[in-house]
């Protein structure tokens, strides 16, 4: 893990494009794979429909971030910290608000999102 930090500490760009990228991958797995099987995941298709739009709209941040990143605008960083975090804090929501509908493989997906996602935080 510390290869990763130094290595994105000298390339910071390279971080927004993996976040980039991670989110549209992300938001194709939830709009193409999950939404149509939604009884699988236990989630309404809204719902899922909803945190794919919100992977796109990170996905936009974090190429533009990467476009603009200068080392005088390093806050971008912070910002995508935050709103990755943020979309974290509502996946959790809306786990929790669906409990008791969510399958194994509803949890296994998004667990193993949530949990790319508080890695790429970390990065950040």
């Amino acid at each position: 893990m510390q290869q990763y930090l130094n290595h994105f500490k000298q390339h910071p760009k390279q971080l927004f494009l993996v976040g980039g990228l991670g989110a549209i991958i992300s938001a194709l797995l939830l709009y193409v794979l999950l939404m149509p099987y939604a009884e699988w995941v236990g989630l309404p298709s809204a719902h899922i429909k909803a945190l794919a739009i919100g992977a796109v709209c990170l996905a936009g941040y974090d190429l533009l971030a990467r476009a603009v990143f200068t080392t005088e605008r390093k806050w971008t960083l912070s910002v995508i910290a935050l709103l990755n975090t943020s979309y974290c804090i509502i996946t959790s929501g809306v786990l929790i608000a669906h409990y008791s509908k969510i399958t194994l493989v509803g949890w296994a997906y998004f667990i193993g999102e949530m949990a790319i996602v508080a890695v790429l935080v970390y990065l950040e």
